[in-house]
């Protein structure tokens, strides 16, 4: 019988049955633990982030208008203080200014991202959800045809005599 099948055991299906099963249990705690790190996220980003944002930039808006005022104060009186007085204050007033800008950029950037997270949010669970739904769908379909072919390979080699696991 030169085209015969050279079955000696279903061992190797076995395991591509046993890789599967694990595979899929492996795939779906991911797949949880992925939705799960986006909802943690867009909680930080709403409860954490943005209210220290909020913060911050009253803060620096706050140091801007006493650094302004002081910067105005000191240009009007330049002729008693001196130049350095002066220099001082600018300095001052300017680093005041770059902070209120910088916390603005932030917080318009944490405000934008939480208006586009949740569509976001949704695209990427809608994705999840799909693949999940299919591994759900296919995986046992899989296992049955791994289950049959075990069986027909067990079957097979009952037939012709062997034992699984001995060679031809």
């Amino acid at each position: 019988m030169a085209d015969a099948a050279h079955l000696n055991s279903p061992d190797v299906l076995l395991d591509i049955r046993r890789s599967l099963i694990a595979f899929h249990e492996s795939s779906e705690r991911v797949m949880l633990e992925a939705i799960a790190d986006v909802d943690r996220t867009e909680n930080w980003l709403r409860h954490e982030r943005h209210p220290e944002c909020k913060r911050r930039h009253l803060q620096c808006e706050q140091r801007y208008g006493e650094a302004r005022i002081r910067y105005l104060a000191a240009k009007s009186r330049a002729p008693k203080m001196g130049r350095p007085m002066i220099e001082d204050e600018e300095k001052e007033f300017k680093r005041a200014k770059r902070m209120l800008e910088e916390a603005e950029h932030t917080l318009k950037m944490v405000e934008q991202a939480l208006l586009e997270l949740p569509r976001l949010v949704e695209q990427s669970a809608n994705r999840v959800r799909m693949a999940r739904r299919q591994m759900e769908d296919l995986v046992p379909v899989a296992v049955a045809q791994l289950d049959q072919m075990i069986e027909g390979v067990q079957n097979y080699l009952n037939q012709t005599g062997k034992s699984p696991g001995t060679s031809s």
